[in-house]
């Protein structure tokens, strides 16, 4: 894929990432809707644009790569796909696997099926978005995984020492007068590109707490609205990232190269994305073990959760090269206190009071973790 279409399929994850999270405002039309239908589709709404903004977040940092390390050729056709089967994987979790579980732990729980309720409920809400966008965004690497193994990089070693042969050695220093000009001239603009970014992220931080929701809005409006210091603390990590790895690239490697540019310019955007995908993560984990102990928020309203979730949001940003690890580890993490719970349900612990003690306990160990704000 040549260098203009490289530049067009960036404006087209860029748009896409816009519209998508435009479209969140839609949900505000079914706030009022109580029928079956209407959260059926309200909720088809918002799991699809949760789909689609993962699968756009893992195509621009696709595109980075592709056109930093590897001299693997991708087709523009791929990049445009990957938003569009994003929406499509979104749907498919919510039907698949976030409705289906959750009715049953509700029927488990109060022998009802109600769906009402369980729509506006906050832990549904957070972990359909949550699975979501875990759909979109890792769909397109689970289909590589099978269909053939990654492709071999080879790329040169920075600091190379000079050449002993003259042509060699004319062509060597050509390259590194050609990489210096570049990280005087793209370089600067990366740097003010950056400042610029860092400005406005830390003017919407401040304030943020203008940011609110009307207070008839759909449950999930409200929710997202929440977590918007979470996706400014992502995009505030991407930016530092990126101004990181531009001084390490000019002062010690020396390898600045064009072909990074596209690279620089999605840190931001994809931070921004990844420190909302770390708020669903603290946020489902938050809500399902107050629904647990007493009732449910419909907001984070604990300020250590608030700190983590802010502090794992920069840290999303700043190093996303290592998402896929810390995604794993925090899966692993939330699958396994939502086990914990659902071991309540168990029928040996129905009728075992001493291990139904123990199961409580080691759920009642993160309580100073998760307490609310009105207690002291």
């Amino acid at each position: 894929m040549g260098r203009i279409w490289s530049w067009f399929a960036f404006a087209y994850g860029v748009i896409c990432l816009i519209v998508l999270a435009l479209g969140f405002g839609l949900i505000d039309n079914f706030a009022s809707g109580t029928s079956i239908p209407a959260i059926l589709v309200a909720a088809a709404v918002a799991a699809a644009l949760a789909g689609g903004i993962g699968g756009a977040t893992a195509m621009l940092q696709r595109l980075g790569r592709d056109l930093s390390d590897a001299p693997v050729s991708h087709s523009f056709f791929s990049y445009l796909l990957q938003p569009l089967t994003g929406l499509v994987a979104g749907i498919l979790s919510l039907f698949l696997v976030s409705l289906p579980g959750a009715l049953l732990v509700n029927y488990a729980t109060t022998r009802t099926f109600d769906l009402a309720a369980l729509a506006a409920s906050s832990p549904f809400v957070a972990l359909s978005l949550l699975l979501a966008w875990l759909a979109g965004y890792q769909l397109q690497s689970w289909w590589a995984k099978r269909r053939s193994a990654p492709a071999t990089k080879t790329a040169a070693a920075p600091n190379q020492p000079a050449p002993a042969s003259p042509l060699a050695f004319q062509i060597w220093a050509e390259k590194q007068q050609r990489m210096s000009r570049w990280s005087v001239t793209w370089g600067v603009l990366i740097l003010v590109y950056g400042l610029i970014w860092l400005v406005v992220l830390l003017a919407g931080l401040i304030g943020s707490a203008n940011i609110l929701p009307a207070t008839d809005s759909h449950q999930l409006v409200n929710l997202l609205a929440a977590g918007w210091p979470a996706l400014l603390a992502g995009g505030i990590g991407g930016v530092i990232g990126m101004l990181y790895d531009l001084y390490r690239r000019i002062s010690f490697a020396r390898d600045f190269d064009r072909q990074h540019i596209l690279a620089y310019l999605v840190l931001p955007l994809t931070g921004l994305v990844l420190g909302g995908a770390m708020y669903l993560f603290i946020a489902s984990g938050y809500f399902s073990y107050q629904a647990l102990v007493s009732q449910a928020p419909l907001v984070v309203d604990a300020p250590a959760v608030i700190v983590i979730y802010l502090v794992l949001g920069w840290v999303a940003g700043f190093r996303q090269g290592a998402l896929d690890g810390l995604t794993r580890r925090l899966i692993q993490s939330v699958i396994g206190f939502f086990r914990s719970i659902l071991s309540l349900l168990s029928p040996k612990l129905l009728w075992d009071q001493a291990s139904r003690a123990d199961a409580l306990s080691e759920i009642a160990q993160q309580r100073e973790l998760f307490r609310p704000l009105d207690r002291d």
